[in-house]
This record gives C-alpha cells, sequence and structure tokens, in this order.
C-alpha cells in the first residue's frame, strides 16, 4: 500500500468510528392507548400506564410530526382537546380522518368507542350514528367530509 492509500485508510477508520460512538437521538410520533381506550399521539414516549406503538412516518418533513397538545409537563395538569375523532379501529373513513389530521399537523384526540365505555357514552351524547365521529371546538361532524373538518379544524 502506498501512503496516500495508507492516509486515506486511517481517516475512514476515524470517520466510521466517530459515527459509531456518536450518541444517536431518535424522535418520532408515539401512538398512547389509555386503559379507557383514548388514544393520544405525542412526541414523547407514552406513560407507563398505557399501551405503547411508535408511528413511522414516511415522506415528512422533520419538524411536521403530529403531536399531542392534551397534556402538559405537569402531569396533573391536563389541556381539554379541540378536536376529538370517535372511531373504531375496522373503520376506512376513520383511516381517512386520521390521514388527513395527520398530512395538515392538525393534533386530535382519538376514541375508539368499542374499546372504551366511557367513549361510547360520549359518543352516544353526540347522536352518534355511524363513524367516524369528530368534534372540532364543540362542534359535531359526522363521517368523513374533508372540507368541513380542514375549515373547522383551521379556524380554531
Amino acid at each position: 500500500m502506498s501512503k496516500i492509500q495508507i492516509a486515506l485508510a486511517m481517516k475512514l477508520a476515524v470517520v466510521v468510528s466517530l459515527f459509531l460512538t456518536s450518541p444517536v437521538t431518535v424522535a418520532g410520533v408515539f401512538k398512547c392507548t389509555g386503559k379507557d381506550g383514548s388514544v393520544t399521539y405525542q412526541s414523547r414516549p407514552c406513560q407507563s400506564d398505557t399501551n405503547q406503538a411508535k408511528i413511522k412516518i414516511r415522506n415528512r418533513p422533520a419538524n411536521s410530526a403530529v403531536t399531542s397538545a392534551y397534556t402538559t409537563d405537569e402531569p396533573d395538569k391536563k389541556i381539554a382537546p379541540a378536536v376529538v375523532l370517535y372511531s373504531t379501529s375496522w373503520c376506512g373513513y376513520c383511516k381517512k380522518v386520521r390521514k388527513l389530521f395527520e398530512a395538515n399537523n392538525i393534533a386530535y384526540k382519538e376514541y375508539d368507542i368499542e374499546v372504551s365505555a366511557e367513549a361510547k357514552r360520549q359518543y352516544d351524547k353526540l347522536n352518534g350514528r355511524g363513524v367516524p365521529v369528530t368534534t372540532i371546538d364543540g362542534e359535531v361532524v359526522s363521517g368523513y367530509q374533508p372540507q368541513k373538518l380542514l375549515s373547522l379544524a383551521k379556524a380554531h
């Protein structure tokens, strides 16, 4: 090996070792499902009393992740959600509403009405006759109505 090849090999070894030993920062969106069936999307790992799933985000800028607007760093302090989605796990239109909110960076709280009895009671109070049912600042939207959902969400 020539002196140039040795120098390049040493530089490459240094760069690789720096890369392998540097701390790794993992960012992402976490889907947290509470014992009551409530679903929250947030940028921090879930609390220990919830089920957690890490969400993969594809083709999104780093600053556009959906985060929760409903909890604070103070555990006993909660902020009422402005956008609430009542859904089921199997509902295709519910999935479309989720994608619509995520694509437009709209924070929301989701309740699965088949998992949570409290969510089902709230859904019934809204005279729900199918899913999805979304409330935005108290206004009820039944079904998948993308223009209405976006206009209400952006106005709040």
